[in-house]
């Protein structure tokens, strides 16, 4: 790396732990906008564009209502971000797993598996801490490489693990609404079936002769 590079590297750090700051005292907006200007600055960074992600995707984790158009709208801009970071780095293992979270997020479960395998697949990917945004912590004894690169893979197949889950889970949710509709047209069918019945019914006592028509016809008979 170039004396050029490591200065941008470093600038770029710095106003990225400016941004981090920003958003650990709760000011989502402020932070969201401190991030989108570092992408002009430094239009070739992975690491701008997915600091802009995970903002964008904690603002839509915050909002509780999951139908809020509001709290849609932040997933697709983490979407749209994060897949602006993995074109820029495509040898990152670390990004791959912030649009995973975003895809989990969104509800996207397969979608979120197949990027973390195709994560896992990378054979040198790069050093993590290059990508380094907190989303994983790291202890002293991690201090080289491969260590490194081999927590992010075991992070990455816990996400798989709870994608499969929660993706098991909706599949259930889904089939057990399919056979209660299922119950319910069933006895819509039977309520119809019973009311046919019952007009055909009152149709036949309606037509039945009453008892003094009876009477009177008996005595003219005789």
């Amino acid at each position: 790396m170039t004396g050029k590079k490591k200065r941008s590297s470093s600038s770029l750090s710095n106003q990225c732990n400016r941004v981090f700051g920003i958003l650990h005292n709760g000011t989502y907006s402020k932070a969201l906008e401190a991030a989108k200007s570092l992408v002009p600055r430094h239009p070739d960074s992975a690491l701008a564009n997915a600091l802009i992600t995970l903002i964008h995707k904690d603002i839509a984790i915050s909002i509780s209502d999951t139908s809020s158009v509001i709290r849609h709208e932040h997933i697709a801009s983490a979407l749209y971000f994060s897949k602006a970071a993995l074109v820029l780095s495509p040898d990152s293992i670390s990004l791959p797993m912030l649009h995973a979270v975003v895809l989990l997020t969104n509800e996207q479960y397969e979608s979120a598996i197949q990027e973390c395998e195709s994560a896992l697949s990378i054979k040198n990917p790069l050093d993590p801490m290059q990508d380094d945004l907190g989303i994983v912590q790291y202890t002293p004894l991690e201090s080289t490489l491969e260590s490194r690169v081999g927590k992010v893979r075991t992070k990455l197949r816990e996400l798989i693990a709870k994608a499969k889950k929660y993706k098991f889970k909706k599949l259930v949710e889904d089939n057990s609404l399919a056979d209660v509709n299922e119950e319910f047209r069933a006895l819509l069918e039977i309520k119809v079936e019973i009311n046919t019945r019952l007009e055909n019914m009152r149709q036949s006592l309606v037509e039945l002769p009453s008892p003094s028509t009876s009477r009177n016809y008996s005595s003219k008979s005789c």
